[in-house]
């Protein structure tokens, strides 16, 4: 983990978002700054049932307003870059806000349909 002194506001609020989903810091591979983010790279199975680490990585960064961005990494890892949003105002770009989870159970009843 990065002293805490080296991270911005945001860039904790990630980390700690992160650390939830991964089961504590101690379950989190290290943390590295990435622009106004942080970075991991992680080691493991990302799925949306059986070990459900996907569907809850995508469930925290709607709750918290995280954009999450999954890239390769290497063999056997994907790395997980994690940058701070807002909740979307009018007149908002996209790159500056992320929907929320209500916005995702939207978009999710839209699709049903």
């Amino acid at each position: 983990m990065i002293a805490d002194k080296t991270l911005t506001k945001d860039q904790r609020f990630c980390a700690d978002m992160l650390a939830e989903w991964a089961g504590g810091y101690h379950h989190l591979p290290k943390i590295k700054i990435c622009g106004q983010g942080v970075e991991t790279n992680f080691y493991g199975d990302l799925s949306t049932f059986d070990y459900d680490r996907l569907t809850r990585l995508v469930l925290l960064a709607h709750r918290d307003f995280v954009r999450i961005q999954l890239k390769s990494s290497g063999p056997g890892l994907v790395k997980i870059i994690a940058h701070r949003r807002r909740p979307k105002k009018d007149g908002d770009c996209i790159w500056d806000y992320h929907p929320s989870l209500d916005d995702l159970i939207s978009k999710a009843a839209e699709m049903k349909s």
